[in-house]
């Protein structure tokens, strides 16, 4: 447990405390019990979640009013700030906390949180900061998808991917096989932590989620198999009529071959005779606009007090001085002098 506390007091009737921990404990425990679920994260998930073994640093905090817990939160580390542990795991799932409380309570934690993908109000106050927004997209498993792609102008491109498939010969749409969610989200990590080493943490959060939801009948993994292969796939959260969007991977050694395509495709026809009656597919990237409409706005947005927010001002500034004093000294720096520095490798060469 860390030894740092923190007392903030609130007005005349109320003591607002911070108890920061470094692993689970007990105590932890006993706040968790205090609070409501998380609609999207139940109790045991979250603190499955805290409990995974990452890359990255995890930390606990219970805040507390009146020695009653109001919210806990469980931090995972990301760069230079902190991000709820449930990110990416689960839709929605900020931290349990008592009815209208939430943000108090995140505002009480005076550290840098960044808040991905959050699809509910927002207060107005002071700790939000880096506010954006973005469109998600959604569609009703009873529409006419057909006449809704020729509308998006997706048609010929589902058409392609169906006729490339199609002579790649013995394609197989999987549903809900025991390895295929780990087999995505593996594959998934394994992509996205080249270019954000950061990502690995996430993933490793990701695969306790879909362990957990699975058997519940809360998460479902399709794939495309090319000779019982797998060679694409795609993931859902289910929750209550609603699938949402979680992970996909397409096998680059199938790329021109239309698979992710195709695997969307029959993932929406799958869902017209589901018991589902909405596919919520997020948003943030513009492929998604091929498949549905428009359905509502999102927010990525960060809660750190004004402090925080200013040294990060002054280190963002500081830095795009440096590149710029950095471009100029290449400039000016004589030629002789830039080729002596230069290394060249060959290429059969190990480095």
């Amino acid at each position: 447990m860390l030894s740092r506390l923190t007392d903030i007091a609130v007005g005349r009737r109320a003591r607002t405390r911070v108890r920061w921990f470094s692993s689970w404990c007990d105590e932890l425990d006993t706040a968790l019990g205090c609070l409501p679920e998380m609609e999207t994260c139940p109790h045991a998930l979250f603190r499955a979640l805290m409990l995974n073994p990452t890359a990255s640093r995890k930390i606990a905090a219970i805040v507390s009013e009146d020695d009653r817990p109001i919210a806990l939160f469980g931090l995972r580390r990301r760069n230079r700030h902190w991000e709820p542990v449930a990110e990416l795991s689960v839709p929605n799932a900020l931290a349990p906390a008592l009815p209208g409380r939430l943000f108090d309570a995140l505002a009480a934690l005076r550290t840098y949180v960044r808040i991905p993908d959050w699809g509910h109000p927002i207060p107005h106050s002071a700790h939000v900061r880096e506010l954006e927004f973005f469109p998600t997209y959604r569609v009703s498993t009873d529409t006419d998808f057909d006449a809704l792609w020729r509308e998006l102008r997706n048609t010929d491109r589902v058409r392609k991917a169906r006729n490339r498939c199609g002579r790649l010969g013995e394609i197989e749409f999987e549903i809900d096989h025991p390895d295929a969610a780990a087999w995505t989200i593996g594959n998934w990590g394994g992509k996205w932590s080249r270019p954000y080493s950061d990502i690995s943490a996430a993933a490793a959060d990701m695969q306790v989620a879909a362990a957990y939801l699975t058997p519940r009948g809360e998460y479902h993994a399709f794939r495309l198999l090319h000779r019982g292969i797998p060679v694409a796939g795609t993931n859902w959260f289910a929750h209550g009529d609603t699938l949402t969007a979680h992970c996909s991977h397409r096998d680059p050694a199938y790329d021109g071959r239309g698979v992710g395509v195709r695997l969307d495709e029959l993932f929406f026809r799958w869902s017209a005779t589901s018991p589902y009656r909405v596919i919520d597919l997020g948003g943030e990237f513009d492929y998604k606009a091929k498949w549905a409409r428009e359905g509502g706005v999102h927010a990525n947005f960060s809660v750190m007090p004004a402090h925080l927010a200013l040294a990060k001002s002054g280190l963002t500034v500081a830095r795009r001085l440096a590149r710029v004093a950095s471009a100029a000294a290449a400039i000016h720096r004589p030629r002789e002098q830039i080729e002596r520095s230069t290394t060249f490798v060959s290429p059969e060469l190990p480095v």
